[in-house]
């Protein structure tokens, strides 16, 4: 222990201790510096020289009493207890991950020793943090208007509201190569589950704020949803990009003669995002009925805007200053 404290100096590791009882005994008698290790290799010294007849026949049982005394202070209860108070989903705020990982720390360094249930408890936290970034949530939001027009998650919010024609998901992580199927088969799983609930989907909106990075595998997978909801005349709109995650959109899905998103300004919130696309269908809307009317040499037709919730005065703003920001 000496040998490797002379040499640890040299590039700043933590003091080596042979000792867990004799730590934890000297936080507790309120040792505050470094000159009670003097204090203990005198008094450890000395006992080895002067008392090791009389410390000879001491049963192993009154030296373990005196190890498990001297670590009682190095026992936290605090934490399982508030772990266990928190047993409820991770989605819905719990702490339920945490204990189980805090369950085998605790059992395998009982039965197997420290190193073994510290390391494999950190492996598991790992483990847990690469499947957070290759699976993280994807929630169909829904507008809280009893809370200022908030989006939150509908299956936490289930009084949140929706419109007809319109989806919102949020994904809630990194979209990369790790997590770029995951993000394909959630979107398109919610979108088939509207369908099947008679929404018949034509704008989808897909807030980015949680999105912090794009890479080359997640934007192939976008350009090819992009297209394939092109082919099912469905329009697609991003809202709240930042940063990196907008000027990859802008270049590689705004240019070109057939742009993939339907939108020309992405530095737009979500609310504006829902307001366009409402207007998207409108003239989705408006351009097939015109086209009926010409096919069947008719000019009657129902009104179309009054089918959407258009008559806010924050729906008639963003209609005012359109022409201005997109």
């Amino acid at each position: 222990l000496g040998m490797a404290g002379v040499c640890g100096s040299f590039y700043g590791s933590f003091t080596p201790s042979g000792s867990l009882s004799r730590t934890s005994l000297a936080s507790e008698v309120g040792v505050k510096t470094q000159m009670s290790g003097l204090m203990k290799l005198v008094v450890v010294g000395g006992s080895l020289e002067f008392l090791t007849g009389v410390l000879y026949y001491l049963p192993k049982s009154t030296l373990a009493a005196i190890i498990l005394r001297s670590t009682w202070q190095l026992v936290d209860l605090h934490t399982p207890t508030t772990l266990w108070s928190s047993w409820k989903p991770y989605h819905q705020g719990g702490m339920k991950r945490d204990f189980i990982v805090w369950w085998i720390a605790f059992l395998l360094t009982v039965f197997k020793g420290v190193l073994w249930g510290i390391g494999i408890a950190v492996g598991v936290s790992v483990l847990m943090i690469v499947h957070d970034a290759a699976v993280p949530r994807v929630v169909k939001l829904g507008r809280i208007e009893s809370l200022g027009n908030i989006w939150r998650d509908q299956e936490v919010w289930p009084e949140g509201r929706t419109f007809p024609g319109i989806l919102v998901i949020e994904f809630r992580g990194p979209l990369s190569f790790a997590s770029a199927d995951h993000f394909l088969e959630e979107v398109e799983q919610k979108r088939l589950l509207e369908e099947e609930d008679d929404n018949h989907i034509e704008v989808i909106v897909l807030p980015f704020g949680s999105v912090h990075d794009l890479d080359k595998t997640a934007i192939e997978m976008l350009r090819e949803l992009l297209t394939e909801w092109r082919k099912r005349n469905i329009s697609c709109i991003v809202a709240d990009a930042k940063s990196r995650v907008r000027l990859l959109l802008e270049e590689n899905f705004a240019d070109g003669a057939k742009p993939l998103l339907d939108q020309q300004a992405f530095m737009i919130s979500l609310d504006d995002a829902v307001s366009f696309a409402k207007l998207t269908m409108a003239r989705k809307r408006k351009k097939i009925a015109a086209q009926d009317d010409s096919a069947a040499g008719k000019g009657l037709r129902q009104p179309l805007l009054s089918e959407l919730d258009l008559n806010s005065p924050g729906e008639r703003e963003f209609h005012r200053s359109t022409s201005s920001k997109v």
